[in-house]
């Protein structure tokens, strides 16, 4: 049920590592055979399948609507060069502790 993903071929039963995570990879006719199962891996198991073609075709991946979901909103978050320069300013000042923690109260105000 997986495949190599290097150079996007089907080369076996294999798990890749791609960019720093582990992803599947299988050919079409093997997704094809096995829909249920990448539609679990998927929904289930939170990997993304990559599905590959014969003929120089380009693959696809498979993943799950949460996850397709969660890219979107990031991509929108960070389409604004304002935004994207806020979102890692705050990112910045987590990791080196500068945060105050608040909560909001039931009328929604800020609380200290």
């Amino acid at each position: 049920m997986y495949g190599i993903a290097y150079g996007m071929r089907y080369a076996g039963d294999r798990k890749v590592l791609t960019e720093g995570h582990i992803m599947r990879a299988m050919h079409a006719t093997e997704a094809r055979a096995n829909f249920a199962a990448v539609l679990d891996a998927a929904t289930e198991d939170n990997d993304e399948v990559v599905i590959t073609r014969s003929g120089g075709k380009e693959p696809a991946v498979v993943i799950s609507l949460r996850e397709y979901e969660a890219l979107k909103e990031t991509a929108y978050l960070l389409g604004s060069r304002a935004n994207a320069r806020r979102l890692m300013e705050s990112i910045e000042n987590v990791e080196r502790g500068l945060i105050e923690r608040r909560s909001l109260s039931d009328d929604g105000s800020v609380e200290a």
